[in-house]
């Protein structure tokens, strides 16, 4: 099966940056991820925000995943 970007495995999205290019700003990396109940779907992502914590990142607010990022 050929893999053309569509699909990541979750080693190659733990420890990704969250970036908002607009804003210049980092935000975090990836930590863990959150199941939708009573789904198989992703419901968002848990950040590591250093200092301010951890914060949950819905899916809804990516933009995109690039090669070393999340977008949003």
């Amino acid at each position: 099966m050929a893999n053309d970007g569509a699909i990541r495995t979750w080693s190659s999205l733990s420890g990704m940056a969250v970036v908002s290019p607009t804003r210049g700003y980092t935000f975090g990396t990836v930590e863990d991820f959150y199941f939708k109940a009573g789904t198989n779907a992703i419901d968002s992502f848990l950040v590591n925000r250093g200092i301010p914590g951890f914060k949950a990142l819905p899916v809804s607010a990516i933009v995109s995943f690039e090669k070393d990022a999340i977008v949003i």
